[in-house]
């Protein structure tokens, strides 16, 4: 009897849900004062734009039943390469976006950048998969004024990388192209040690049998002399190529590192190989974040509709607010006349592609990038003409940017083609919305010192939750442990 109306009252809930999108979905009013308290006591601890992420962070959370804590945390913007002279992409710029509100007194440089970056800054979020941590700018949030939708967007979109251990994914891939591009990059500098030291032996081979021939040593003596200023030029220049090594990843830095000894003429020839060894690895590394950006895309955008929010609103963010940027990379990435296969794949809608797999299309563009650098190489040795070097990009590099797409559509058609599967969207809706409508809530705590809140995997009363007693855990040990 009591297992009959279980799924009676199951069956009453869906319906419910169905009729009532989740958002306005009214849970009995008992429960909904009591979790009204709870948030408006983190609410008072809270600053405001923290408090609306957390909200919906937990929501999200909550609804789609994930099951890991997630940090949530507004900054400033700082612009590393305009205010402070810093990397725009090293540790020390990533680190300074991740302070704190600073204030003038404690560091005037710091809190310089972050009022010139609110001001002016790019809108972003992010978020570290290893740590569970997700992130909002000022500028992102004044993006989003009014828009608690795109807001749920943005925010359940970071935490799909999060559950998705996205960062984790993209370590393992550069450790991966690390190597791939340190064995290349090696086995070039070690040819051209090896051409440098053969062309040395011949020369002094030729200014021997000249001086032996014609009792004249003065060729000898200028050979010995000419290696000697290229041993000079190539101390000189050694720690420009130590300094420039530390720029790069591990394998990849070890390798340049290695062209210390090489004469200028040699390390200008070994820097052309260089370069396309690492534009082949920035380019692999793009097509990769893209297919990793893809998948948060349409999980994100599941997420959203399990919590309530409207998911159609996903579909404008990501295609007209907050556009990939991979794409931009790419293409600038690529030698000139070779297209994006990625974006290649997802024209094939209807587009020039229409009709052929991925693997035709990444086939095609690889052909289409040998047939361009050849083309350039020929017109570049015409006579008269200026020399351009322009190696085709390898196929398993295409191959990667290919896939980047794996639904073969683009982010909007995608994101377009997965919110129109209703049948599924609405046994998500009645899902969030059980969770939703009990009387649990996920224990939270505020860190005043990061300025951040951890929402914990724990559900618990609201009246337990955020209780300042049981410290970060939210754990009451005495209870715990009964004494």
């Amino acid at each position: 009897m009591r297992a009959r109306n279980s799924i009676g009252l199951r069956a009453f809930l869906v319906a419910l849900s169905i009729a009532f999108p989740a958002h306005v979905f009214a849970a009995p009013q008992g429960i909904q004062d009591k979790k009204a308290e709870a948030y408006a006591r983190a609410k008072q601890q809270m600053p405001p734009d923290l408090y609306l992420v957390y909200r919906i962070a937990e929501r999200v959370a909550i609804a789609n039943g994930l099951n890991r804590p997630i940090r949530v945390a507004v900054r400033k913007n700082i612009d590393c390469a305009g205010s402070l002279g810093l990397d725009p992409v090293g540790l020390k710029c990533q680190s300074l976006q991740l302070l704190p509100e600073v204030d003038k007194a404690s560091n005037f440089d710091i809190w310089a950048a972050q009022v010139v970056g609110t001001l002016n800054g790019n809108p972003n979020a992010f978020a570290f998969s290893n740590s569970g941590a997700l992130f909002l700018n000022i500028a992102m949030l004044k993006e989003l004024t009014g828009k608690v939708d795109q807001a749920a967007c943005v925010i359940a979109h970071e935490m799909a990388h999060i559950t998705q251990n996205h960062a984790e994914q993209k370590d393992g891939k550069i450790k991966e192209l690390d190597l791939k591009a340190g064995e290349k990059i090696g086995s070039a500098v070690n040819n051209a040690h090896s051409a440098q030291q053969s062309a040395r032996t011949m020369a002094l081979l030729f200014g021997g049998i000249a001086a032996g021939l014609s009792g004249d040593r003065s060729s000898l003596q200028q050979t010995q002399m000419n290696i000697a200023i290229a041993n000079f030029s190539a101390q000189a220049i050694a720690p420009q190529i130590a300094q420039k090594a530390l720029e790069y990843t591990p394998s990849v830095g070890d390798s340049f590192g290695k062209m210390q000894g090489l004469s200028p003429a040699y390390v200008q020839r070994t820097l052309q190989d260089v370069n396309n060894y690492l534009r082949d690895f920035t380019l692999a590394l793009a097509g990769f974040s893209r297919q990793l950006e893809y998948e948060a895309d349409l999980l994100g955008a599941e997420y959203v509709a399990t919590a309530g929010f409207n998911a159609q609103e996903c579909q404008k963010l990501w295609t007209e607010t907050m556009p990939h940027t991979q794409d931009q990379l790419i293409e600038r990435l690529l030698p000139e006349g070779v297209k994006d296969p990625g974006v290649n794949v997802a024209q094939g809608e209807g587009g020039e592609h229409d009709g052929l797999t991925m693997e035709e299309i990444a086939r095609k563009a690889f052909e289409e990038s040998v047939a361009q650098s050849k083309k350039i190489k020929d017109i570049a040795n015409t006579k008269g003409s200026k020399k351009i070097e322009s190696d085709e990009v390898p196929k398993e590099v295409m191959d990667q940017l290919a896939s980047s797409h794996p639904d073969g559509m683009s982010r909007a058609s995608a994101i377009k083609n997965h919110l129109a599967k209703r049948s599924r969207l609405s046994d998500l809706k009645s899902q969030g919305s059980a969770r939703l409508s009990t009387i649990f809530i996920r224990n939270w705590s505020y860190d005043e010192q990061s300025d951040s809140v951890i929402i914990s995997s724990e559900m618990v009363r609201p009246e337990q939750a955020g209780l300042k007693a049981n410290g970060t855990t939210g754990i009451d040990i005495d209870q715990e442990l009964g004494f």
